[in-house]
C-alpha cells in the first residue's frame, strides 16, 4: 500500500496501482479502504503536487503520519489488524481533541500582538491551533516584501526573511516568489 501511495508519479499511475492492490488482496468489499479511496484527492501525494506545503516534503508529511501510528501498529501488523488499530488511533485522537477543547474553553492563552486577527484566532481556535497561529505571527514579523511590480495582468512579489544586527539588515533570505493574477 505504501508503494501505491508514495511511488505513484501521477494520477493515472495511482489509479492503476490502487486497482491492482485492491484486486490482488481481494479488498473490494472493505468499507474503510473504499472511503479512503473516495477521499484520495485530500491525502495522496500525486493529487497534492499543485498545493503549497511551506517547504514541507512528502517525507515530512509521512513521518508525522508514522509518529501518529507508532503506538498502534508495527511491521508485523496485518491489514485486518491495521484497520482495527486505525479505528483505535482515531478514537484516541478524538478523546485528546475533546480534552483539548475542554481546556481551551476554560483557559486563555494571551495574545502576543495587538492584531485583531490574532484576537479572533484566540477566541475561535483550540490552544494547540492558536499556538501554531502565534508561531506564524512571530515568523511574519521577520518577513518583508521587495521587488513588487506589475507584469501584464500579474502582480509579482518577492518575500524575504530579514534579520538585523545593530539596527541594520544582516541577511535577506528569499522565502518565496508570489504571483497574483489580476
Amino acid at each position: 500500500m505504501k508503494t501505491v501511495i508514495y511511488e505513484s508519479t501521477n494520477v493515472d499511475d495511482f489509479l492503476s496501482s490502487w486497482a491492482n492492490f485492491i484486486n490482488t488482496f481481494d479488498l473490494d468489499t472493505n468499507d474503510w479502504l473504499s472511503t479512503l479511496f473516495e477521499e484520495r484527492h485530500h491525502w495522496v501525494p500525486c493529487y497534492l503536487k499543485s498545493f503549497f506545503w511551506a517547504r514541507m516534503s512528502t517525507m515530512q508529511r509521512s513521518e508525522s503520519m508514522n509518529a501518529f501510528f507508532d503506538r498502534y501498529i508495527n511491521s508485523s501488523t496485518n491489514l485486518q489488524q491495521f484497520v482495527q488499530q486505525y479505528d483505535n488511533a482515531l478514537q484516541h485522537k478524538a478523546e485528546l481533541e475533546c480534552e483539548a477543547d475542554f481546556a481551551s474553553l476554560n483557559t486563555v492563552i494571551p495574545c502576543t500582538s495587538q492584531s485583531g486577527i490574532e484576537r479572533q484566532f484566540q477566541s475561535e481556535y483550540t490552544h494547540a491551533k492558536f499556538n501554531e497561529v502565534q508561531g506564524e505571527f512571530r515568523g511574519k514579523m521577520n518577513c518583508a516584501l521587495i521587488n513588487a511590480y506589475i507584469e501584464g495582468h500579474a502582480c509579482c512579489f518577492t518575500v524575504v526573511e530579514e534579520s538585523f544586527q545593530y539596527g541594520q539588515p544582516k541577511h535577506r533570505n528569499v522565502l518565496n516568489q508570489v504571483v497574483f493574477n489580476l
